[in-house]
């Protein structure tokens, strides 16, 4: 009976340190154009094309559930400070999304007065207010990566997996470490460290290869990427 307890609490363990840490996990980054306009393809970095129109937050992801709030022509620019984004290429911007069900995605609201008013942190929005979704993989293989400082805890491991953690010396994971990602297992990436990113006079030098979860406990990625090069 005490052994069958035991491995019952291993399992239960190696579910939650080696599951993908949860529902509001990082996945990637959507556009939304009624939000941030829509890309002009053919002209310079930046350019975009302003969409008009409602964009309506929800609490529930379901038809059933009501707006929240409604973005507008009038105030666009006040709720772009109020959920959480980040460039997926240079000088374009679209809205971290936490997670994907079936015709919607799940956003961050970022503004204390809002998350405490509408009492929730997580909000939905639907795919057919949306452009292109842009998974956290295919944007760190078309980017340059770095473990991120404020996210990443200075963890590595040996395999897809967090039982063998790696000590590695001379390298402070308070600032920005250099990485390239050369495989994924699971919730985990495998990279390639390097003492500096090559954007500069010093020639980077490869540290080694190991393990990093793609997020951390909370959800948030461990590596990011440079959206505008060196």
């Amino acid at each position: 009976m005490k052994f069958l307890f035991i491995c019952l609490l291993s399992f239960f363990f190696n579910i939650n340190l080696q599951g993908t840490t949860g529902f509001n996990s990082f996945q990637g980054i959507v556009e939304v154009p009624k939000l941030f306009g829509k890309r002009v393809l053919k002209g310079p970095p930046g350019s975009v094309e302003i969409v008009k129109g409602e964009l309506k937050i929800y609490q529930e992801a379901n038809k059933n559930s009501k707006a929240l709030f409604v973005l507008n022509d009038k105030n666009r620019n006040l709720l772009i400070t109020k959920l959480r984004g980040h460039e997926f290429e240079y000088e374009y911007q679209g809205l971290d999304v936490f997670g994907i069900k079936e015709n919607w995605y799940k956003i961050e609201i970022i503004n204390l007065e809002f998350i405490k008013k509408y009492k929730t942190r997580y909000v939905w929005i639907k795919k057919t207010d949306t452009g292109a979704f842009h998974p956290y993989q295919k944007l760190l293989k078309s980017n340059m990566t770095y473990l991120d400082p404020f996210a990443f805890n200075g963890n590595l491991y040996k395999g897809p997996n967090r039982r063998v953690k790696v000590k590695i010396e001379n390298l402070n994971f308070k600032n920005k470490v250099d990485i390239k990602v050369v495989d994924k297992k699971g919730s985990f990436f495998k990279v390639e460290v390097y003492t500096s990113n090559g954007c500069g006079e010093t020639v980077p030098s490869m540290v080694g290869t190991y393990w990093v979860p793609a997020t951390n406990l909370k959800g948030r990625p461990n590596i990011w990427y440079y959206s505008r090069g060196c």
